[in-house]
């Protein structure tokens, strides 16, 4: 067993300890499963690449 001094006494939590968030898994859900994101990075125009100004335009 390790010896623990000055601020560190007490009981610890193993490190590896995961909990669960008590939240929903958007992911889990099927509509999020099949989303085209392809189609979106295509289509939409606000995700389209933005037009660099200046030095930023590369050619």
């Amino acid at each position: 067993m390790q010896r623990l001094t000055g601020r560190f006494k007490g009981h610890r939590e193993p490190a590896n300890t995961v909990e669960p968030s008590g939240r929903p898994n958007i992911f889990s859900d099927p509509d999020w499963q099949n989303y085209d994101y392809q189609h979106d990075m295509a289509t939409d125009p606000e995700l389209q690449p933005l037009s660099p100004v200046g030095r930023e335009h590369l050619e």
